[in-house]
């Protein structure tokens, strides 16, 4: 109408105000027109820069992910670097303190260190510094021994490497005896020819744990618990270093490890032991290497290997073992990738994988299998993520999770998962923050906590949780540290 009127009123104006009145409304349109196209752009840009505001917090969110990445991969780099310069340490403390020895007209060049390495022995006290006003030594620096100068290489071998006491096997019985003669001369004869371990009544509740990484190298020995006296006496050796492997008895009189680390590279290998003659022999390779996996027998002829990392990245894939074929094939995918992830039955067709790590994030899910599909579903939340972390069935209604890291701290908490309810909650505290910790269940009313790493160096302790007090407690102490060991009951 304003128009209309602005026109009629224009006509009564003279000839030239109305040109100009025209071309003062041709103007206003043609900026309100301008307007409106800016006002279309300003839009599209405002679109453009929301897109881009979402492209850059996905990027930064990638980021973030690739930074967490490379430092948790620069913290492996700097363990393995800190592990070869303790074992570089270790290697010129050795060379330190060289010594010139002649032993029955035989010349040997060795250190203080090698000599003294067995505390109590002759040797030790010769060359331990105490007594160097008592050694006499010859115008070239060699202290005299008057002892069989050819045998002496067996015993400085053995000194320099505990190893070399398996070289022994292959003497002759003559030998053999000689050599134990001149061990027993230099107080050495327990160290190197050291007695029988005490026989373990294996069956029912018995126990196991096995490998492992002591600080400096993978370990390829065993202890048995002697439930007896609660004391963990030395089994069988295993035939590689193992840690991070897992293992499950395949039946009444063998028990079968997979997988893990010999401290060089992932591991496809298997070993079975036996029962009967307490030796570990090689069995079925895996189809990949699998360090940081689980494993457990789904039934009477097959056994379920799972997760893990085969070195380049994080597992979703599992194999099943045929016990009638002991050949492995591929079995069901699992929901995610899980290395460091735990693995236990809860009833006779349903298995539940707990927790692991991703490659970017500590895990809080679980995953059900049952055998009756071959399929994994998604199970219940933990109240905490938790990767290396250990897990147990109590009985037939409770499975304890316990240990781990959350990506932040080493974790002594544990969560206990109502079977019926498929609920979790908060479970008894651990003694000690552990995790690459291994847990089994000791008769009907213990479970036994095994090694594992406080953040700061790995544990040589174990701990008891007592299923009536639900308390856990001080248990026998391991030979050595064991951080990523097994422990197997059956």
């Amino acid at each position: 109408m304003c128009t209309v009127v602005c026109e009629e009123a224009a006509t009564c104006l003279p000839a030239d105000v109305q040109g100009a009145v025209t071309v003062v409304g041709q103007t206003a349109n043609a900026h309100l027109d301008a307007v409106k196209k800016a006002e279309a752009a300003l839009l599209v840009a405002l679109s453009q820069l929301a897109a881009e505001r979402r492209a850059l917090q996905d990027e930064q969110l990638s980021w973030v992910a690739d930074v967490a990445a490379y430092r948790e991969a620069l913290a492996r780099e700097r363990a393995a670097f800190e592990e070869e310069r303790n074992g570089m340490r270790h290697i010129r403390d050795q060379q330190r303190g060289a010594m010139l020895l002649d032993v029955g007209g035989t010349e040997y060049r060795t250190s203080r260190s090698t000599l003294t390495s067995v505390p109590g022995s002759m040797l030790e006290a010769m060359f331990s510094g105490r007594n160097d006003d008592l050694l006499e030594q010859d115008s070239q620096g060699r202290t005299f021994v008057d002892r069989d100068g050819a045998i002496f290489r067996h015993i400085l071998n053995f000194l320099r490497d505990r190893s070399a006491r398996e070289d022994l096997a292959g003497l002759s019985e003559k030998e053999l005896r000689g050599v134990q003669r001149e061990a027993r001369y230099f107080g050495l004869e327990e160290a190197m020819f050291p007695p029988a371990p005490p026989s373990v009544a294996v069956g029912p509740s018995s126990l196991l744990v096995a490998g492992g990484y002591g600080g400096n190298c993978h370990h390829d020995s065993t202890e048995f618990l002697d439930l007896a006296t609660m004391a963990l006496v030395p089994g069988p050796q295993l035939s590689s270093r193992r840690n991070g492997f897992a293992a499950a008895p395949l039946d009444e009189r063998r028990l079968l490890t997979v997988g893990g680390n010999d401290g060089t590279r992932g591991l496809e290998t298997t070993e079975v032991l036996d029962l009967e003659d307490m030796v570990f022999r090689p069995g079925p390779e895996l189809g990949t290497p699998r360090f940081g996996c689980a494993t457990v027998q789904l039934d009477a002829g097959r056994l379920l290997v799972a997760g893990g990392s085969d070195g380049s990245c994080r597992l979703d894939t599992t194999e099943v073992l045929d016990l009638s074929t002991m050949t492995f094939s591929p079995g069901p995918r699992m929901c995610m990738r899980r290395n460091g992830c735990a693995l236990a039955r809860m009833d006779k067709t349903r298995f539940i994988v707990v927790g692991g790590f991703d490659g970017k994030h500590r895990l809080d899910t679980s995953e059900i299998l049952d055998t009756k599909t071959m399929s994994f579903a998604a199970g219940p939340r933990m109240g905490t993520c938790r990767s290396h972390c250990a897990a147990v069935m109590l009985d037939e209604g409770r499975l304890l999770v316990t240990g781990g890291y959350d990506g932040v701290s080493w974790l002594s908490s544990s969560e206990i998962l109502d079977v019926e309810k498929m609920r979790f909650s908060p479970g008894p505290p651990l003694l000690t923050p552990r995790w690459c910790l291994s847990a089994a269940l000791l008769g009907m009313d213990r479970v036994l906590v095994a090694g594992g790493n406080d953040g700061t160096s790995g544990l040589d302790s174990t701990e008891i949780l007592s299923l009536k007090s639900m308390s856990f407690s001080p248990g026998p102490l391991l030979s050595v540290q064991r951080d990523g060991c097994t422990a197997l009951s059956w």
